[in-house]
């Protein structure tokens, strides 16, 4: 059914309403009959074919449809009981629990409406609510109805559903006075304000049907029947008003109050002037309206308590959750610092041409193996490549950095993990080894290291084929001292730099120095 249908529906209940309440006042009693379950079926078939396009109340809905489908029921009995069987409807044990059924589906859904939200609201305030609300209601119902003079209670079927049904509606507006306590006039819905404006109208109505039944005075087809089936219109109207404009189902800040901790000044306010209206027109007695107006007052006491408890609390939550943010957003920012710091640490100690590590690194891992205390065995590998300068002097230097980038990179992909390279100057390399276990290694090394250099370099158009001079000096066996470590490895580079076999390797020996003398 399209929205328009829908809306014609409704103007169709509007004006079989207009009719009934006709009806009633000309005291027609015949079309009041028959118009009441039309009012009451065509408002219940209107939720129904709104109820698929209902988001969010679904469930409400359709408890709400049945209570209008059921009361229409009641009211289709009653007229054939009435107008065709000639009985008289109102001693019909099955008549009259149908009529009570719509209480006990009213308190389903508002319990249910409590419960689904009660994550959103304080604890202590919601105790705090439903106590004042349920004094207030009982003092209500006890001044309005049953302090009359003139009650008389009867322990039979009929008064029996009478006390099931005023039970039943003193839990529902004790639920609406929670849920209106709660969430306040302001932040409920449209919709929910006809639908809960309808069962507050039909549970007063009910107290009065009540008060009449135990007085022995109820007539059927009066205003008291108008006013009830003015509630199935208000039911219907609540339908058709969510569909056309679908709720919004805020979410909750958790950084904000509870939604039932507000300021109770304006409420208490009204409340205390609604009551004494009340006291003014003889609804109330003096006595009734200093207890409830007490109450309101200690309402707004323990109200004003709760919520400032709750505001500190959520004031020390919220300085620590900024606490918390400040603390990891300055741990954030160090630990960029620190990978900011690392990178420019990296960067100072590489080469930027090879990627290798450079000299002054060098010194520095030197200075760490040195300061170990461990005397593990090292050995300081220096390594020079013969006759570049001539690369550089007839090729151009740009030639000459592309051949010691592809060495570095040569040395980066051949080294071994216990093995770290260096580029120490124009033409020299060095290399550490550590943990190895005996000279037969180093070797092994070094002449690896030659094989590697001697693969031929391609600078197109250009070929090159490296050779090298390997100086190596051991720790501790040559030295204990760093300066003196680095001198010998230099030495005896040179040494093989200068002899015939340049591309070799050569341990320092103590006749280098005699020699060198």
């Amino acid at each position: 059914m399209t929205k328009q249908s829908k809306q014609n529906l409704l103007y169709s209940i509007l004006a079989m309403f207009f009719l009934y309440f006709i009806s009633i006042l000309s005291g027609n009693t015949i079309w009041g009959n028959i118009l009441s379950p039309i009012v009451a079926f065509l408002s219940s078939l209107l939720i129904f074919v709104s109820i698929k396009q209902i988001a969010n109340y679904k469930l409400y809905a359709i408890f709400i449809f049945l209570s209008t489908l059921i009361w229409g029921i009641a009211d289709f009995l009653w007229l054939i009981y009435d107008n065709i069987l000639f009985i008289d409807p109102s001693n019909n044990y099955f008549i009259n629990t149908l009529y009570v059924l719509p209480n006990l589906f009213f308190v389903i859904l508002l319990t249910h409406y409590v419960f689904k939200n009660f994550n959103k609201w304080h604890l202590y305030q919601i105790l705090i609510d439903l106590f004042t609300v349920s004094v207030t209601s009982t003092l209500l119902l006890w001044s309005l109805i049953f302090s009359k003079a003139g009650i008389q209670f009867h322990f039979d079927f009929n008064c029996t559903l009478v006390m099931v049904f005023v039970f039943l509606d003193f839990i529902a507006l004790t639920e609406i006075g929670l849920i209106f306590l709660s969430k306040g006039f302001k932040n409920t819905y449209k919709s929910e304000i006809f639908a809960l404006l309808g069962i507050i109208i039909y549970a007063w109505t009910d107290y009065y049907y009540a008060y009449l039944t135990l007085l022995t005075s109820y007539e059927p087809n009066t205003i008291i029947d108008v006013v009830y089936m003015l509630c199935n219109v208000l039911f219907a109207i609540s339908a058709i008003y969510e569909v056309m404009h679908p709720t919004v189902v805020e979410i909750t800040n958790t950084n904000e109050l509870p939604e039932n901790l507000r300021k109770p000044k304006k409420t208490v306010f009204l409340y205390i002037i609604a009551f004494y209206l009340f006291y003014l027109i003889d609804f109330f007695s003096l006595s009734t309206f200093i207890n409830t107006t007490a109450i309101c007052v200690l309402y707004w006491v323990l109200t004003t308590a709760v919520r400032a408890n709750m505001l500190d609390k959520l004031l020390l939550r919220t300085e620590k959750k900024m606490n918390e943010h400040l603390e990891y957003l300055v741990a954030e920012r160090t630990k960029e610092l620190n990978l900011t710091n690392q990178h420019l640490e990296e960067i100072s100690n590489r080469d930027t041409l090879t990627g290798l590590y450079n000299r002054r690194y060098l010194i520095n891992y030197l200075d760490l193996l040195f300061n170990s205390n461990s005397n593990k065995p090292f050995a300081l590998l220096y390594i020079d490549a013969n006759r570049f300068k001539s690369i550089n002097d007839c090729y151009g230097h740009e030639t000459g950095d592309k051949v010691l980038h592809t060495l570095g990179k040569r040395f980066s992909e051949h080294c071994t993990p216990n093995c770290t390279a260096f580029r120490i100057g124009g033409d020299e390399f060095a290399v550490i080894i550590e943990n190895y276990k005996n000279k037969s290694y180093i070797k092994i090394v070094a002449e690896k290291i030659l094989e590697i250099l001697q693969i031929p370099v391609y600078v197109p158009p250009y070929k090159f084929t490296i050779t090298a001079s390997i100086g190596i000096a051991l720790f501790p066996e040559d030295t204990n001292d760093k300066d003196i470590l680095m001198r010998y490895a230099d030495i005896a580079m040179y040494e093989v730099k200068y002899s015939n076999h340049k591309n070799d390797y050569l341990f320092f020996d103590k006749m280098l120095i005699e020699k060198m003398n």
